[in-house]
C-alpha cells in the first residue's frame, strides 16, 4: 500500500490483480492500468517509487508470477503501465532522482544473494551488479541508489549467511561492508535532512553520512515514513509512534486493531493506513477488514 506524494490517491497492490487506486480514503476503487495498450500487472506488487518531479510517473515492482514482468512504469498516473526490461520476481525499486533523465535504476531480485540489477538506460537493459557483493552474504532485498555510482543494499534474509548494509562508490564494481551487524528487514527512509533510516531487527537504524556508519535510532518501531514537518511516523509494538529525532519516540493514537504488515501516510488528507497481509494469489476477495485508516494531523 502507498500514499501518493503528489495527491490524495492512496495505491494498493493485489496478487494476481494488479494496481488499484483510491481517492476518497477508501469508499471506492478503481483498477489502473486499464488504459488501452497497457501492459497487465499480475505479480504481488512489493513496492512503488514515485518520481521527484513528475506527479504522472512512477515505478512498481512485484514477484511471484512467472513469465510476466518484475518491473513497470506509468507516465500518466498508472492509466497505463510498461514493462521495463526482462526482470522478473523482485522486490523492491530505487531510482537515481539526481538524473533528470531518470536512468540509472536499482532492482533487487526476490529471496536471491548477490542480486542488484542495474540499469543506466531507464530499464532497456540490466545488468546484475550484486555478482560483486561477497560471498556468503544474504538475501539482497533492500536497494537505495544515492546517485549513479553510490548505491546501498541491505543484505539479510533466511539464508545462513551474513546480514548487513553493503555500499559502492563505482557503481557496483566493488562493494564494501558498512554495517555487518544490521539485519535490515525493510526498504530503508531516505530523509529530507540527508539521514537514512533503516527497519532492521526489532527497530531502525540511521546513518548520518549516506551509510558510512549506524547507530541505533529507536527499538520496538518499524515501517518508518516522514511526514511533512520532518518528523518520522512509525508502527510500535501496538500503537503507532512518531518521533522529531529518530532517538525519542511519542505515542500516537489508541492501540491498533491487529500488528499490522505495513503503514503509509497520506499528508494530504492527513491521514494514517495499516494493512494486513495474507500471501494470497487473487483467488480469494481481498476481506473487508484487510486495510484500516485513521485521521493524523501532523500540524497539532
Amino acid at each position: 500500500m502507498s500514499a501518493d506524494p503528489w495527491s490524495q490517491r492512496v495505491m494498493v497492490g493485489i496478487a494476481a490483480r494488479g494496481l488499484w487506486a483510491t481517492e476518497n480514503g477508501g469508499t471506492s476503487w478503481q483498477q489502473l492500468g486499464t488504459g488501452s495498450g497497457s501492459a497487465t500487472i499480475v505479480h504481488r506488487a512489493n513496492s512503488i517509487v514515485y518520481d521527484a518531479d513528475n506527479a504522472n510517473r512512477f515505478w512498481e515492482s512485484g514477484i511471484w508470477t512467472f513469465g510476466s514482468g518484475g518491473v513497470y512504469t506509468t507516465t500518466n498516473r498508472g492509466s497505463t503501465f510498461t514493462a521495463i526490461g526482462t526482470l522478473f520476481h523482485n522486490d523492491y525499486i530505487s531510482v537515481d532522482m539526481h538524473d533528470p533523465a531518470r536512468q540509472t535504476l536499482l532492482v533487487s531480485g526476490h529471496e536471491a544473494p548477490q542480486t542488484v540489477n542495474r540499469s543506466l538506460d531507464g530499464g532497456a537493459t540490466w545488468t546484475n551488479v550484486g555478482a560483486n557483493l561477497p560471498a556468503n552474504t544474504n538475501h539482497s532485498s533492500y536497494v537505495l541508489a544515492l546517485d549513479a555510482d553510490s548505491y546501498l543494499v541491505g543484505v539479510c534474509g533466511y539464508l545462513n549467511a551474513t546480514c548487513g548494509v553493503f555500499r559502492t562508490h563505482d557503481a557496483g564494481a566493488s562493494w564494501t561492508a558498512a554495517s555487518a551487524t544490521l539485519a535490515p528487514n525493510g526498504a530503508p527512509l531516505w530523509h529530507s535532512s540527508g539521514k537514512i533510516y533503516w527497519p532492521e531487527g526489532n527497530g531502525i537504524s540511521v546513518s548520518s553520512d549516506l551509510g558510512v556508519t549506524w547507530q541505533v535510532a529507536g527499538t520496538n518501531v518499524r515501517h518508518p515514513v516522514e511526514l511533512p514537518d520532518g518528523r518520522i511516523l512509525a508502527v510500535g509494538n501496538s500503537t503507532l509512534m512518531v518521533s522529531s529525532n529518530g532517538l525519542n519516540w511519542t505515542q500516537v493514537g489508541g492501540t491498533l486493531p491487529f500488528s499490522p504488515w505495513g503503514m503509509t501516510y497520506s499528508a494530504w488528507t492527513k491521514t494514517a493506513y495499516i494493512w494486513r497481509f495474507d500471501c494470497g494469489n487473487g483467488a480469494v476477495p481481498v476481506g473487508a477488514n484487510s486495510i484500516y485508516k485513521a485521521g493524523f494531523d501532523y500540524q497539532q
